[in-house]
């Protein structure tokens, strides 16, 4: 289980997995140090919790589930301070 932070694009957002620009010369890219490190509980056969160790700052987040990350979860923070 990964959470990474999204790159913010003028029309996007963006995660870099790999680097090349065919399938021949493209390599897999993926890097833990995109990761931000988590905490993750078992709450039942069926239910995990999952809590970043440090506050998330305001942006887009991916949750990505499995070893090829098949299944994945998006959300967005945005706190106000008024």
């Amino acid at each position: 289980m990964r959470l990474s932070q999204l790159k913010q694009l003028r029309d996007g957002r963006a995660l870099r997995l790999t680097n090349g620009s065919t399938s021949f010369t493209q390599k897999w890219l993926y890097m833990s140090r995109q990761d931000l490190p988590v905490v993750i509980r078992k709450l039942s056969d069926s239910t995990i919790e999952l809590q970043p160790q440090a506050p998330l700052k305001d942006g887009e987040y991916l949750v990505s589930l499995g070893l090829d990350g098949s299944a994945k979860y998006e959300f967005s923070i945005r706190c106000s301070t008024k």
